[in-house]
Formats: structure tokens, sequence, C-alpha cells
């Protein structure tokens, strides 16, 4: 399951269906670490930080920084639903992944 968002003026993306998909519920608490350029969340339930009531998660600035995620940008969030994680791509990274694809003959 996936979907294409904007990280809103608050840091916070919204993606009701991938949540509950996730079965994350408001006042659970996420867990989130950059690999790669990504953003992967996942519930852990500790931190300070979680989904809210009205469906939305925050990005904390610090994960933002490091993915090189702006306020305003369009991300892509992808849901693993066997491994329970919330996956946030930059445009930049998905940039990157299709250059690459297109670059190795994926364009014919």
């Amino acid at each position: 399951m996936h979907s294409i968002r904007i990280v809103d003026g608050n840091g916070r993306i919204g993606d009701r269906a991938a949540l509950a998909a996730l079965g994350w519920e408001p006042g659970d608490l996420l867990s989130w670490r950059v690999v790669g350029g990504l953003v992967v969340i996942n519930r852990r339930n500790f931190g300070k930080q979680g989904v809210w009531k009205s469906g939305y998660l925050s990005l904390p600035a610090r994960a933002r920084e490091a993915a090189g995620i702006a306020i305003g940008d369009r991300v892509l969030l992808a849901a693993d639903l066997d491994l329970g994680l919330l996956v946030v791509y930059p445009a930049q990274v998905l940039d990157d992944i299709l250059a690459r694809r297109f670059a190795e003959g994926g364009g014919r």
C-alpha cells in the first residue's frame, strides 16, 4: 500500500488508510530512523510523538532534516504490512531511483 502526500506546515503527514492497514491508532507512539535517505517508522510504543486523532503523524524535524525533507514537499508513503513499517521516500530519493532505472535500460 502506498500514497503520495504533502508534508504540512507543522511537519505532519496524513494517510488514514495506511495507518489503519498497519493497525496504528491515535495515541500509539512511534519510532523513527533515517536509513539510506528514507525515514523508516514503526510502532514501538515509546517516545513523545505518535499517531494523532486526525489520522496524521508528525515527522520530527531531526528526521526531516536528515532525509532532506522540507515543509511542503511531496513524499511517497509505503506501508510494509508484513513488517509493520511505514517508509517515507523523499522526492530526491525517488528521482535517484527512477534515474538509475532509466539508465539501466528500464525505460523501454
